[in-house]
């Protein structure tokens, strides 16, 4: 419905400038010398309009959403010895003796907010007690 719209836009767009073609060549040279006497008499309001019609316009431009499209979705699964639930995880936290009680609970609060659940898959390095922070295990 989104490009309906835009193609609706386009085609008042269209028109509007065929209405506006159609009344510039009916106009005479008297109309023109009327048209001079305004412009020079409604000098401010004339910029103060065109300066809110381009600010609105701004405004709509910056402001609509533009389309996300999913190209593709994949997901890796490892083997089930990597899988690390949250409770194995804070367990070999304590085990390991290298956090605090602050920063253990910062991580319960980490794995709580930021969607680590059950199913998470951890590398052996994490995994190991004590860590075992090498490229290899990584």
């Amino acid at each position: 419905s989104r490009e309906w719209s835009n193609y609706g836009m386009c085609g008042a767009g269209v028109v509007l400038a065929a209405l506006c073609i159609r009344s510039m060549l009916q106009i005479n040279w008297i109309d023109f010398a009327i048209i001079r006497i305004l412009l020079e008499t409604h000098v401010v309001n004339l910029l103060l309009g065109v300066m809110i019609l381009t600010c609105l316009t701004m405004f709509y431009l910056l402001r609509r959403k533009r389309p996300v499209y999913l190209i593709e979705f994949a997901v890796f699964i490892p083997d089930l010895p990597h899988r690390c639930p949250n409770d194995e995880f804070e367990q070999k936290s304590q085990r390991s003796g290298f956090f605090t009680e602050d920063s253990l609970a910062f991580q319960r609060k980490v794995m709580v907010n930021n969607g680590v659940g059950n199913d998470t898959y951890l590398p052996p390095g994490v995994r190991a007690v004590p860590p075992e922070c090498t490229m290899q295990n990584a």
